[in-house]
């Protein structure tokens, strides 16, 4: 099992693009599928996702450790 996932470049770029269109309000929504993890945002009260959709660039450490 990884000890931890990681993400760089175009995906927290789009992370951050998605966090600051959903608002105050926002939820990050984290899924774990094997070793690949997908992050999701949520857009205000009524909890609609985001329409750039989900990040899934995910690298697990080890063995692609920074």
């Amino acid at each position: 099992m990884p000890r931890f996932w990681w993400f760089q470049g175009d995906s927290v770029e789009q992370l951050t693009e998605q966090l600051i269109a959903a608002g105050v309000d926002a939820r990050l929504e984290v899924y774990l599928q094997g070793d690949h993890m997908t992050l999701r945002v949520a857009a205000g009260a009524d909890k609609v996702s985001v329409e750039a959709g989900t990040i899934n660039e995910s690298h697990p450490c080890p063995p692609l450790c920074p």
